[in-house]
Parts: C-alpha cells; sequence; structure tokens
C-alpha cells in the first residue's frame, strides 16, 4: 500500500512540475523558419529570440505588442540591412508594455521616411499633434534596447 502510495506521490510531483513551468525560450531563425522578420516578431513571444541571417531583407517592420523578444543579427551591422523601400519608417516601435527587456540589435537600418504621427492624447477639442517622425526607428511610450545599429537614409 505504501508502494502504490509513493507512485501517486511521484506522478502528482511530476504532473505539477510538467504543467507549471515557465515555457522555454525558443529561437526563430529568418529565413529559415520564417521568411520575414516581421512574421518572425509576430510568432515570437517573451522571452524568445528573432536571430535575422546576413543579408538584405527589405520590409518596413512595425514590433507586436510584446515584451521582451529579442531581435538579434550576431554578425552585426555591416551584415544585415534592413531596408524600408522609402515606404514609410522602417522599424515601429510604440505602446507602453515594450521595455528594456525588448532588445534589438546588429543592424543597418535604411532607406525610411518620416511617418505622419500622432504624439499626443489631447481630448477634443484641442487640436492634436501630428508630425512626421521616425524615418529609420520610431519609440513611442515605450523603452526598448537598442543597440549596435547604423541607420542612414
Amino acid at each position: 500500500m505504501k508502494i502504490i502510495a509513493r507512485i501517486g506521490l511521484i506522478h502528482l510531483f511530476l504532473i505539477f512540475t510538467l504543467y507549471s513551468s515557465p515555457a522555454l525560450a525558443v529561437t526563430i531563425h529568418v529565413p529559415e523558419d520564417q521568411p520575414t522578420i516581421q512574421e518572425g516578431l509576430n510568432e515570437a513571444e517573451s522571452g524568445d529570440i528573432v536571430q535575422v541571417a546576413d543579408g538584405t531583407y527589405r520590409e518596413n517592420i512595425v514590433w507586436p505588442d510584446k515584451d521582451g523578444i529579442t531581435l538579434i543579427n550576431l554578425d552585426g551591422p555591416s551584415n544585415c540591412t534592413i531596408d524600408g523601400g522609402g515606404a514609410g519608417t522602417v522599424i515601429t516601435m510604440t505602446g507602453e508594455s515594450l521595455t528594456k527587456k525588448t532588445v534589438l540589435d546588429g543592424f543597418t537600418i535604411t532607406n525610411g521616411v518620416g511617418t505622419w504621427f500622432k504624439y499626443d492624447d489631447k481630448p477634443p477639442p484641442e487640436p492634436a499633434l501630428w508630425a512626421s517622425c521616425g524615418g529609420g526607428i520610431l519609440v513611442y511610450k515605450c523603452s526598448p534596447t537598442i543597440r549596435n545599429l547604423q541607420i542612414w537614409d
């Protein structure tokens, strides 16, 4: 009877441990796992790494509202370019949910143009304040970690 009770306790312990452990971080490789940086970011969850292979990626990226994602190219900005193609801001990061746990690291950012952006919260009838902002990167109401970048026209 004691053996059956111990086996039952072991099973309960294992079930509790397996189902209560936090998910492990995942590395999503672009373009191997996801064809674009945007799709890699969209797939990622907090704590995940989106690792981008060397090359040029023609994208305008809107960072998802998920804190703690790392977007990185391990070989640095001379080997990996995100080219906005003159179609607006290259990388947009907005919202209070993005903290220093969100990381952008190791890219050249180029061919971005400012996006018209409302940057105040004045209630009507006060006129809203708009400006052309963030050709390369637009960061608003958040504090991500940004390092090892080159930003060009």
